[in-house]
């Protein structure tokens, strides 16, 4: 996963070596350097108590931590990065990261998270880095990220997400790098951006994507500053580079629609008789493999042109007996 495998190590060789126990209950099993407090591989199964207030980095790297309630860290309002990775997270609660105004640095990669509240991130308004790299992620909320603004680079890979709601990255004015690798995409779609973007890379590495299914998002890659997307898709059987791919190729598939129903017709001049309306599917029709018209092209029911006089019986009945063959296979049909 992009940048994961180089997370920001938060106490150097160096300062373990000047690092101390902490102080309090249960933050003592951390080591304290400044404002740097180091929870990694403690054997944790929540959040400790006792972090001090001015702390600006917290590792909690390699625990058993399996959620995040309400208000966890709201004491902690000086937090600039928080590293949750390796643990058994299932559970981040709507409010977790209420009152975090000043984190910009979070990784949630390799934890069991399989569901986000909407407005879990709503707060961390100078967010920069997000991982959420190797959980059990299906799906997202439309609007999750909406107020990271200042949001940079998000890692959702290693994922089973298959779509994502149309304008998810729209507000995310300053991000540049999306790591989708991993998931279960078979397209995805151009909306979930703004129309131009500062985007540089856009990683779609191991999905089965199908080429001709993403001709908007070609499309829109084209228009941006850089090339952003990166990966393979599958063009008629043949997987094809991303970069390479030419959407000239793709025969847009057009679905067939019904067109009007036409005036109904009746089998006579006067008297009953059966009266039939049919349609075509032309509007349009179907084309380049689309799907064909659903239902019925024709319908029948009786007509009644009122009585017959004079020589018109004579005539009506005779155009019955002419047409009563035709009619009635019809009906039949």
């Amino acid at each position: 996963m992009i940048l994961t495998v180089a997370v920001i190590v938060i106490v150097s060789l160096l300062e373990h070596a000047y690092s101390v126990p902490c102080i309090g209950f249960q933050i003592s099993r951390c080591d304290c350097t400044g404002t740097k407090v180091d929870c990694s591989f403690k054997g944790l199964t929540a959040i400790p108590e006792g972090v001090p207030i001015n702390t600006t980095e917290l590792n909690l790297y390699g625990n058993t931590i399996s959620s995040l309630p309400d208000g966890v860290f709201s004491k902690n309002i000086n937090l600039r990065t928080v590293n949750l990775e390796r643990n058994r997270i299932s559970t981040i609660a709507a409010k977790t990261f209420e009152d975090v105004v000043s984190l910009k640095f979070l990784s949630l990669g390799n934890n069991r998270i399989s569901i986000i509240p909407v407005n879990a991130f709503e707060d961390l308004v100078l967010l920069e880095f997000l991982s959420l790299d190797t959980n059990t992620l299906s799906s997202l909320p439309g609007g999750l990220f909406s107020k990271n603004i200042n949001l940079r680079t998000i890692d959702l890979g290693a994922n089973t997400i298959s779509s994502l709601p149309g304008g998810l990255f729209s507000k995310n004015i300053n991000l540049t790098t999306i790591d989708l690798t991993d998931n279960a995409f078979t397209t995805v779609s151009a909306n979930i951006f703004m129309a131009m973007t500062h985007i540089e890379v856009l990683f779609l590495r191991r999905n089965q994507l199908l080429c001709c299914k993403m001709t908007d998002l070609f499309e829109w890659a084209a228009i941006q500053t850089n090339a952003p997307l990166s990966g393979d898709c599958t063009d008629f059987g043949i997987v094809t580079n991303i970069e390479e791919f030419d959407i000239s190729n793709c025969t847009i598939p057009v679905d067939g629609h019904w067109g009007l129903w036409s005036s109904v017709r009746c089998s006579v001049t006067c008297g009953n008789g059966i009266g039939i309306r049919t349609r075509r599917c032309d509007n349009p029709a179907p084309s380049g493999g689309g799907n064909g018209c659903v239902g019925c092209d024709k319908k029948k029911k009786l007509c009644s042109l009122g009585k017959c006089h004079n020589g018109e019986w004579k005539k009506a009945r005779k155009l019955k007996r002419k047409s009563h063959h035709r009619l009635m296979k019809n009906i039949m049909n």
